[in-house]
């Protein structure tokens, strides 16, 4: 790679002043992250060229409290925070060097409580303490939420009972001999490869061959993109259309007659959607035709109710009821205790597991698949296997993000990764609908397959959209159960419940808990014996309930 005149000076003035940056005051550090990156242009350079790189992430860091730690080069201090032990700087070279393999580790040195306020300004170490906490808001830090144990909101439970409650092992370190978080970042890694090659539009000739979106899929995607869907066109003649999705004059339409062709009037929506769910997930009715790019889309900036609110309002098309025997019940014409409080209720369990999860995520500190991508692609980490290294080949050149830091090109979305550690996964967590709901409503074996469907989409989604390995998502589900199951007696008798009803809600709690490992290991994501071409007896009972007391393959 040739290097221009002058980069060998800016790389050196940069890391000098990361060096300065260290012994700088938390207010002066974000003022000096700054300028770092302004002097060496704001980007990073390709594989092979960590100098410029290292300064410019280590410095970001310091900034906005992100989790991965790059080491400078020059040995400047450095971040302990996250994941990864980089190698000294390689030399120069226009390929990345995959062969350099190296252990990753995950800080564990204690933060001080002392009064001179702990460990140096410029160290993020997990487990996450009250004094680096601190330190942290002083410096304007933007890393979400780090609750810890100690915190009085944890009122689902601290981090270690839900997990030890739960069976929820704590996550595997990034590198670990089994190379078992190497097999997870592939799987998500080729999510991210399948769902850029279904993302087509054209203004030009026609769709792919089985790239022609259907109906229900169309008007999802008018959804997402926010614009009118103007329903079916049957389009002859002078005003021929394209077969399929497509835009035209600020709508929305879908044309199942006669192909035309696309272009910059009509331009084509196209899409592989028939498939690509088939060895992922069996998809719930509100995810029906979506592509990959659009169940992306749905989680990543979803109200944190708004899903479980989606099938509540579905449940009630369907015209499921309460159930009585655990719900009050004044008048046929009950509102309060139904509508009203269903909704109470789906807010309550996003706000009871939020801090129990998050103070798990500061516990850990797990990088996102992004770091890892990012570590690996610059030659900083070991790729262990030619399907590893193969897929890294083919993502783009990571940069940080839009809004300055993560690594966009790797995620569906333009900010990378949220602000805190990858697991457990929270999106996972409150997606709990399948307890809540079966306890206090009277639900088909289908509907309740629906929920647990929807739960699972969710919580899969975020990996679809690469923010997520799918050991974060089981996680997140299992320990959202558990503090629901926990929890929800108690906050039934707060509303007011009988004695009598809060036994009953917690008799079918205790009877419905089933076990989302082994939902999956039965494959009752992929068929839950429930769809609408039919039941298969078979497998419905066999994913009725996986893992309860009257599960019958566990008796």
């Amino acid at each position: 790679m040739i290097r221009r005149a002058g980069d060998e000076h800016r790389v050196r003035t940069a890391a000098s002043k990361v060096k300065k940056a260290a012994a700088s005051p938390p207010r002066q550090i974000l003022g000096r992250a700054k300028t770092i990156q302004a002097n060496t242009g704001g980007k990073f350079w390709p594989a092979g060229n960590s100098n410029r790189t290292a300064a410019i992430l280590w410095a970001s860091t310091l900034a906005t409290g992100v989790q991965l730690a790059l080491a400078a080069p020059l040995n400047y201090p450095l971040m302990t925070a996250g994941s990864f032990k980089m190698l000294p700087s390689p030399s120069p070279a226009p390929t990345v060097v995959y062969h350099s393999c190296v252990s990753f580790r995950k800080s564990t040195s204690p933060a001080g409580d002392g009064a001179d306020g702990g460990d140096a300004p410029d160290t993020l170490v997990f487990p996450m303490n009250a004094s680096q906490r601190r330190r942290l808001f002083a410096s304007g830090s933007d890393l979400v939420s780090p609750f810890i144990d100690s915190d009085p909101q944890l009122i689902g439970g601290t981090c270690a009972d839900v997990m030890q409650s739960a069976g929820v092992l704590p996550p595997q370190p990034l590198g670990h001999v089994s190379n078992a978080m190497w097999d997870e970042f592939e799987l998500v890694t080729k999510y991210q490869l399948q769902r850029a090659a279904q993302a087509v539009r054209t203004a030009s000739g026609t769709c792919p061959d089985g790239a022609r979106l259907t109906r229900p899929a169309c008007r999802a995607l008018a959804k997402t993109e926010r614009l009118v869907f103007g329903g079916s066109r049957l389009c002859v003649g002078d005003n021929e259309c394209p077969e399929g999705c497509y835009f035209e004059a600020g709508k929305v339409y879908w044309n199942k007659g006669i192909a035309g062709r696309c272009s910059e009037a009509r331009q084509c929506f196209c899409g592989y959607t028939q498939d690509w769910a088939r060895e992922i997930m069996e998809l719930p009715k509100l995810f029906k035709g979506y592509t990959m790019a659009q169940a992306a889309d749905a989680v990543e900036k979803d109200f944190p109710t708004y899903w479980p609110t989606q099938i509540i309002e579905q449940l009630f098309r369907e015209r499921a009821d309460m159930d009585w025997t655990v719900v009050p019940r004044l008048t046929a014409g009950e509102f309060v205790n139904k509508q009203v409080l269903l909704s109470r209720v789906a807010g309550w369990a996003v706000q009871t597991a939020s801090p129990t999860v998050f103070s798990c995520k500061h516990t850990y500190g797990r990088a996102r698949p992004e770091e890892l991508a990012y570590a690996a692609q610059q030659g900083n980490a070991c790729a262990p296997t030619d399907g590893v290294r193969d897929l890294l080949d083919q993502l783009p050149p990571l940069e940080t993000g839009s809004d300055g830091v993560g690594a966009s090109g790797y995620t569906a979305y333009g900010t990378g990764s949220p602000r805190h550690p990858s697991w457990p996964a929270m999106h996972s967590a409150a997606s709990s609908a399948s307890t809540y709901l079966p306890a206090l409503m009277s639900l088909t074996d289908a509907q309740i397959a629906e929920v647990r469907k929807l739960d699972y989409a969710v919580a899969t989604s975020r990996s679809i959209a690469g923010v997520h390995y799918p050991s974060d998502n089981i996680a997140g589900l299992m320990l959202g159960q558990q503090i629901v199951s926990d929890q929800l007696p108690g906050f039934l008798g707060q509303l007011g419940f009988s004695e009598a009803q809060v036994e009953e809600a917690k008799v079918k709690l205790a009877a419905q808990k089933f076990s989302w490992t082994e939902w999956e290991s039965r494959g009752c994501h992929l068929d839950s014996g429930h769809s609408e071409n039919g039941s298969n007896a078979m497998q419905a009972t066999a994913c009725k309930c996986p893992g309860c007391p009257a599960d019958p393959y566990t008796l």
